[in-house]
């Protein structure tokens, strides 16, 4: 997930633009062998887990960056001038995918 997030980090895209913020989630989802829909409002997607049948529980991440030049220097600061993950949607958008990964891990006893 660490690498996830700072990849995303270094390559933020605006709202309605996160084309390639996309891929990686779809690349990611593949991975886990998890099955989604997209594109949903352009840019966004929504995977599925468990049984497709009611209840449904819905969890979900912000995946744009702020149109603000990252001032700060280290290794993964952002790589697009005058854009970046200020709040922290590159995090949720990691962790969202990590939460993904355990419910994948026990889907099978997933009821909803």
């Amino acid at each position: 997930m660490v690498r996830i997030r700072r990849k995303i980090h270094e390559y933020p895209e605006l709202l309605y633009e996160e084309f390639n913020t996309s891929e990686v989630i779809r690349t990611e989802l593949d991975k886990m062998g998890i099955s989604y829909k997209h594109p949903v409002a352009e840019t966004g997607v929504i995977g599925y887990i468990g049984t497709r049948k009611p209840p449904f529980v819905a969890i979900r991440a912000d995946i744009d960056g702020l149109p603000i030049q990252e001032m700060v220097e280290w290794e993964h600061k952002s790589k697009v001038d005058g854009k970046m993950h200020a709040c922290a949607h590159d995090a949720h958008t990691a962790m969202l995918l990590g939460a993904a990964k355990i419910l994948k891990h026990h889907e099978d006893q997933i009821k909803v």
